[in-house]
């Protein structure tokens, strides 16, 4: 079993999660570690292509050939032991929990979700695992309405039907789940999606690590129907071990006239905020799809 097949089978990723559950942390680390030197040795892999794409953009685009195998090796040596870590934990919430702190803006925005009295949209970046942070979130009592993915697969299905069992509220977007996630703003609740899922099919291409990229702009759209602001967050892994999960400050939409300039803009200031974190811990950072697939021929041969 690689992870491929566990990111697309319902049943592998069921199989991975019961074994995982009972695999020691110092086994578990061991596996994890095998596990990607199986994987980087198979370049034609597409989430090793997209991996080698993403940190070759994020870091500069001025890697030499071995220092880009040597980014993406700890790029997804970080990914699959996020996966372990979330899987081992799952149930056993307890440990988890004393391996997680949190900023003092992440302690506002769960305040903020519980009092619900002003809404507002966070949007995590798929750093040390989406659902790392968001299980931890969730734990320490973040309340709100999760938009996922609008494509349903075997996947999807599995990991919405995870999130769930945490107790987290997740509804593939949908012009339907968007009206009911604005009107759900508008009266003082939290809405939380990705931020950094491609959507080649979108036609906003906002300005990603100096790079125009189909991102998804959802989040905008639903901040400035419902006049909320958007906070990002996501999780860095700390060399104790502990993952800090950090957020930004609110951040204000501005309006203009011009509907598209309107949103690149505002997707331009959030996107300038994920670069600044991503920058702190870059292999932490694991999105399993290229973001600017046109850079495929640039990369050091």
């Amino acid at each position: 079993m690689d992870l491929n097949q566990i990111l697309n089978s319902r049943q592998s990723g069921r199989v991975a999660l019961a074994i995982a559950r009972y695999i020691p942390p110092g086994i578990g680390k061991s596996l994890t570690n095998a596990i990607t030197r199986h994987l980087v040795r198979r370049p034609d892999l597409p989430l090793i292509h997209a991996t080698r794409i993403n940190q070759w953009v994020a870091q500069g685009q001025n890697l030499t050939r071995e220092q880009l195998d040597k980014e993406v090796l700890e790029t997804i040596r970080n990914y699959t032991l996020s996966m372990y870590t979330l899987f081992h934990y799952w149930q056993n919430l307890e440990p988890l929990e004393k391996m997680i702190r949190y900023d003092q803006n992440t302690e506002h925005l769960i305040q903020r979700s519980q009092d619900r009295k002003h809404g507002a949209m966070v949007v995590f970046i798929h750093s040390c695992n989406f659902d790392v942070s968001l299980r931890a979130a969730s734990s320490r009592g973040l309340s709100g309405l999760v938009l996922s993915l609008p494509q349903a697969n075997e996947a999807i299905e599995w990991q919405h039907a995870m999130r769930e069992s945490s107790g987290v509220e997740v509804k593939p977007a949908s012009i339907a789940v968007l009206r009911e996630a604005s009107n759900r703003l508008e009266a003082g609740e939290t809405v939380v999606t990705g931020l950094d899922r491609p959507m080649p099919e979108s036609k906003y291409k906002p300005i990603f690590f100096g790079r125009p990229t189909a991102l998804p702009v959802h989040y905008i759209y639903l901040a400035l129907k419902a006049n909320v602001p958007v906070a990002l967050a996501t999780s860095i892994r700390q060399s104790d071990g502990i993952f800090e999960v950090v957020s930004s400050d609110l951040v204000d939409m501005k309006k203009n006239q011009d509907r598209h300039k309107e949103v690149l803009v505002n997707a331009g200031m959030i996107l300038e905020i994920a670069e600044e974190f991503i920058r702190r811990a870059p292999t932490q950072w694991s999105v399993l799809h290229p973001l600017w697939p046109e850079e495929a021929d640039r990369l050091p041969a």
